[in-house]
C-alpha cells in the first residue's frame, strides 16, 4: 500500500490509526538481492506441476516475518493489516503464523489459493 496517497493516510491518522507503508523485499526502495538470478517462471511452473517445492532465496513466509519484524522495530504489538495482491497473501500468512499480532485483515486483489495448482499446493508442505 505504498501507493496510498499522503492525504488518504492523513485521514486514517485523523481517525486514530497509525499508518505504516513499506516496500517488500526486492521491490521499490527496499533491499534487492542482486546476487540471485531473476526468477525463471517456466521452471517455477514446471516444479509446481511436478509436485516439487521450487528453490527460492526467500518465501512469502519470510516476507511475513519481515513485516512482523518491522512491527517489532516500531514497537507495534498488534495491528490491522491491509494487503493488496502479493501483500494480501503475506497478510494471510501473518494471520495464520502470527495470530497474536493481527487484529484484522483487509485483502484486495488477491486469492486465498492459486487456481491452476490449488490441489497440488494444498497437498504440499511449504514449511
Amino acid at each position: 500500500m505504498i501507493r496510498w496517497t499522503t492525504p488518504f493516510c492523513a485521514e486514517l491518522v485523523a481517525l486514530g490509526y497509525r499508518v505504516v507503508r513499506f516496500h517488500n523485499r526486492d521491490a521499490g526502495d527496499s533491499t534487492h538481492l542482486d546476487s540471485h538470478p531473476a526468477v525463471d517462471f517456466g521452471a517455477l511452473a514446471a516444479a509446481l506441476q511436478a509436485g516439487q517445492r521450487p528453490e527460492a532465496p526467500y518465501t512469502l513466509y519470510d516476507m511475513a516475518a519481515d513485516a512482523v519484524g518491522l512491527m517489532d522495530a516500531l514497537g507495534i504489538g498488534r495491528a490491522h493489516i491491509v494487503g493488496r495482491s502479493m501483500g494480501g497473501m503475506i497478510a494471510q500468512i501473518m494471520a495464520s503464523e502470527h495470530k497474536d499480532r493481527v487484529l484484522s485483515r483487509a485483502l484486495r486483489s488477491c486469492r486465498a489459493r492459486a487456481i491452476q495448482h490449488s490441489r497440488r499446493l494444498r497437498r504440499m508442505r511449504w514449511r
